[in-house]
């Protein structure tokens, strides 16, 4: 048997691990919180003064290859060492001779608690009282002081009190107090971050659920799903209900880990038969997340006739499944069912909003499925549109934003899924799928990403950063007005802004001077009630006898709220709808740019992306067909462009074809690139080529179609020829069976299955797969997985991704990982959208070698660009990977244009020579181009026949000539 070993510092921190906690039980020791130290053999035992009434009770185990250890605190439930059982340690360590070794083990927590069943219920009763009672002062104390003096040390009083309040099983307030004290850590920086809105909501919280605490202790019951979101309980299964008959489809699975250290995962699924939402979740101590088989995740399938039981719970209902009857993959009449029993509109959700928000206690965020009509992409947020033109925010996120625009292209959007919660003040809907639409099918499409307290909680965390920074304050309204909110809301929220203000402040401050106007604009609000109670709270001399009814105030107005900022009418007269996102409007464009400027604009986020597609349409709509037919390079290598062209080039039809034939390229064959290359012209060219010919539509059309298909050259543009051609014949769409290969991709849960069906479906040219793909690109957990997603979405060309691309890239400095993925994926997209911060990236040496081959892969779409940052930068010839770039353009492209830039400097010498020279030197690997090139520079300057005349640049540049002609 081991013994109970000695222990040197070095020894404490290899067994402790978290130096943080090594330190709290360091602490323990110093304040004298352990007692009753014993060793029997090889263990260790002590009982640890702490909030509840019963000591602690911990015990270390020495064993041969581990030391482990047991408390009974809450906080022992979630890693292998608490401050109690690292501070038994450190005790051991300092003093081994203050232990006293007995003849046999000490009582041990579980026989305490079956000598105290008795006193335990009372003690837990008088343990939350005091909870309860100690969390009513704090509230008071605050709102009748403010924040202005708070110190460090208060904020040190707070965190200790909600871990008291955790143990005490009062699991709400112990949440807002923890969250009050990081508030208030923001108060005592003095850095500008602190929140005041968010504030006054904490202390409202607290302060509500304790006086229905206070009633429950009296003795008033609480139902069973607010003993659950107040207090918390072990459920079993003779407390669950039974249920069965649900026919389940999943929207969403989730997984996150929460700030005690539980990891969840979650499916959130939608009962076909009920309308009802429901969550199946597995909750697990981050210790033991990797000894545990990971809950499974049934996207893409409708479970039928499940039972189970029902937890006491808020919708989603927690579901346990225990049977389920059948599973079939999910249908068009699933998600027409799905759609049936859907809110219908914007008012109807927020009818069910308001009716939640009623009940203090329930969750913040209400599961929703509504009907959708359009997404209006006007102002500084996305909304979604009902058919009566009502609208509702989206968030302001990027991945969301990200998404939408990705699932939308060519899409209509029937419905979205997900939960409506309060971001600030403004009622939002936070998408989790949408229900898309295209040709005859429909398809609930997962968006991936946070769950919406998450994602809320993210928000807050990078705005406080930013207020940090900037150290200003935000104020709602001025958001509110940006992001298109008016009248009565905004009255409503500068007015809850201000009792904010003054919560934060202290209540003192309330006095008539400060009421007065307040009332007049509830009044306005016809707040009538309200505004009589702001004015009796006015004239109270006690501070605190103000804090019950001013709180009240401030959630009724929260309540109103819900409903003045929600249901926003949208005047859609000026809006326009997208030609390549139908149901997405935006305002009419009325001023042309082109699309390089519009390409700056997005990349400066002076547009969104649907602002960028309808001004694309403006520019090339305004263009002659024969104009936008000759110009392969950058137009038809742009992906924004490509729907405008094949449109327009449609009504040249033989001017159409050999533009379309010259894209395509000769084959492998002809040209000696290897099968599956796309170099010479780059990979998104080809694809508008594909659908100019689809567009055409005539004989000759589908000759020259079928005779690419039939080189095989590349999966993915041999996929997209072969709908195209499936479209010109009538026979609908390509029947490809990708469903499993898309599913294990999003879904399996080994990281080398994913990517393996990655490969595969970039393999097989599965275009099918690109909406679905899109959301492993973006919301996989994994590096690996979403750099295959990267590869795999720009080898079956999804021009949709190439602003994602860019993104990435754009993170050179602090994610050179990404950025590299990034680089990649634009070369193998091949559009000339990422050109521009790939020569960013070339000129900044961002890997050269990597950044070279993306931009060769564009090919010819790359050149002008190239040539520009070439001649404002010449110190760009000089990078050996330069070469690279023009060997991979054909010559057809890359001679005409090295000329034209030197006949326009031809009376100039010297920068005629030191640019022929260096365009001499960037075509020397290929001997034909040097020599033909050469040709030319001599034809534009003879004298350079005469090698020993001229300056010394014009001597050097002739000296390459002969070299190059020789």
């Amino acid at each position: 048997m081991s013994t109970a070993r000695k222990l040197t510092l070095a020894d404490l921190r290899e067994i402790v691990f978290d130096p943080d906690e090594l330190a709290k039980g360091a602490r323990v020791v110093d304040d004298g919180t352990l007692s009753h130290l014993a060793r029997y053999e090889n263990k260790l035992y002590a009982d640890a003064r702490g909030s509840s009434p019963v000591p602690y009770k911990v015990q270390v185990t020495f064993e041969e290859k581990v030391v482990r250890a047991r408390c009974s605190c809450m906080a022992a439930r979630t890693r292998p060492y608490c401050k109690h059982g690292a501070g038994l340690l450190v005790a051991w360590a300092q003093a081994p001779e203050s232990f006293v070794e007995a003849s046999a083990p000490p009582e041990t927590d579980a026989q305490a608690k079956k000598l105290a069943v008795k006193r335990g219920s009372v003690a837990t009763k008088d343990l939350m009282a005091r909870g309860v009672e100690q969390a009513s002062t704090l509230v008071r104390e605050l709102a009748v002081s403010g924040v202005a003096s708070i110190a460090s040390d208060r904020v040190d009083q707070v965190r200790d009190l909600a871990e008291a309040l955790r143990e005490a099983k009062l699991r709400r307030v112990a949440g807002r107090t923890r969250a009050l004290s990081d508030h208030l850590a923001r108060a005592a920086a003095r850095t500008g971050a602190f929140e005041a809105g968010d504030y006054a909501e904490l202390i409202g919280d607290i302060l509500l659920t304790v006086r229905k605490l206070e009633k429950h202790l009296a003795g008033e019951p609480l139902s069973e799903e607010h003993v659950e979101e107040l207090i918390g309980k072990t459920w079993t299964k003779k407390d669950r209900k039974p249920i069965d008959g649900l026919d389940l489809v999943e929207y969403a699975f989730m997984s996150r880990e929460t700030a005690d250290e539980f990891v969840i995962r979650e499916s959130r699924f939608f009962d076909l038969a009920s309308g009802g939402h429901f969550a199946e979740k597995q909750i697990l101590p981050g210790f033991l997340v990797r000894r545990s088989t990971p809950k499974k995740s049934y996207a893409g399938r409708v479970l039928r006739r499940v039972s189970g039981s029902l937890f006491p719970s808020y919708p989603p209902r927690r579901v346990d499944i225990e049977s389920i009857g059948d599973t079939e993959m999910s249908s068009t009449r699933a998600v027409e069912d799905l759609l049936e029993r859907s809110l219908p509109s914007v008012v109807a959700v927020l009818d069910a909003v308001q009716a939640r928000r009623r009940d203090v206690f329930a969750p913040e965020a209400l599961p929703v499925s509504m009907r959708v009509d359009a997404i209006l992409a006007d102002g500084a947020r996305l909304r979604l549109v009902d058919s009566s033109g009502a609208a509702l925010f989206l968030p302001d996120d990027a991945h969301i934003d990200e998404t939408l625009g990705r699932i939308l292209r060519g899409s209509k959007i029937l419905g979205l899924i997900g939960d409506v919660a309060l971001d600030g003040a403004l009622p939002t809907m936070f998408p989790l799928a949408a229900v898309l639409e295209a040709g005859d099918a429909r398809d609930l499409v997962p968006l991936g990403g946070l769950d919406t307290v998450s994602l809320l909680q993210s928000r807050k965390l990078k705005k406080e950063a930013l207020l940090a920074d900037r150290r200003t304050t935000s104020h709602w309204a001025d958001v509110a007005r940006e992001a298109g909110v008016r009248g009565a809301a905004v009255i409503a929220g500068e007015v809850r802004e201000e009792m904010a203000e003054a919560l934060a402040t202290g209540l003192s401050s309330v006095v008539p001077r400060f009421a007065d106007p307040i009332s007049v604009r509830l009044d306005e609000l016809g707040l009538t009630k309200q505004a009589e109670l702001v004015r009796t709270i006015a004239t109270r001399q006690d501070p605190a006898d103000k804090v019950d009814d001013f709180i009240k105030v401030h959630q009724v107005l929260g309540i109103a709220l819900t409903r003045l900022a929600g249901a926003a009418p949208v005047e859609q007269s000026r809006l326009t709808r997208v030609s390549t996102h139908p149901s997405v409007l935006v305002r009419t464009i009325e001023e042309e740019r082109s699309p390089r400027e519009v390409t700056a604009l997005r990349g400066a986020g002076k547009i969104n992306r649907y602002e960028a597609i309808a001004h694309y349409a403006r520019y090339y709509e305004s263009k002659p067909p024969e104009e936008l037919a000759r110009t392969l390079y950058p137009t038809w290598a742009d992906g924004g462009a490509t729907a405008f062209v094949a449109r327009a080039v449609a009504a040249l039809p033989e001017t159409g074809l050999v533009a379309a034939e010259r894209a395509l390229g000769p084959s492998s064959s002809q040209d000696g690139a290897k099968a599956g290359e796309t170099r010479a012209t780059g990979r998104v060219a080809k694809l508008t080529a594909i659908q100019v010919l689809e567009r055409i539509g005539t004989p000759e059309a589908t000759e020259l179609l079928v005779r690419y298909i039939k080189r095989r050259e590349d999966p993915a543009l041999v996929a997209h020829a072969q709908e195209s051609l499936a479209r010109i014949r009538g026979d609908g769409s390509v029947r490809r069976s990708s469903a499993e290969m898309v599913y294990r991709a999003i879904h399996a849960s080994s990281q080398k299955t994913r990517v393996d069906a990655l490969a595969a479906i970039a393999a097989g040219g599965h275009v099918e797969a690109i909406p679905a793909l899109r959301a492993s690109l973006v919301g996989d957990v994994v590096a690996g997985v979403r750099q295959a997603a990267a590869f795999t979405l720009a080898a079956l060309g999804d021009v949709e991704s190439v602003e994602t691309f860019v993104a990435m890239l754009r993170m050179r400095l602090s994610d050179p990982a990404q950025a590299k993925v990034g680089a990649r994926a634009l070369g193998i997209l091949g559009d000339v959208r990422g050109v521009d911060e790939l020569l960013e990236a070339y000129t900044s040496g961002f890997q050269p070698a990597v950044v070279a081959e993306a931009l060769g892969s564009v090919g010819a779409a790359a050149l002008e660009p190239f040539l520009d940052r070439l001649e404002a930068d010449p110190s760009i010839a000089d990078k050996k990977q330069s070469a690279s770039i023009f060997a991979a353009i054909p010559a057809d492209d890359l001679l005409p244009a090295l000329t034209l830039r030197l006949s326009a400097v031809e009376d100039e010498v010297e920068t005629f020579s030191a640019r022929a020279l260096a365009f001499l030197n960037l075509c020397a690997a290929t001997s034909t181009i040097a020599r033909d090139l050469a040709k030319q520079i001599v034809a534009m300057r003879p004298s350079l026949s005469e090698k020993k005349q001229g300056t010394a640049a014009e001597k050097s540049l002739a000296k390459a000539c002969a070299k190059a002609m020789s």
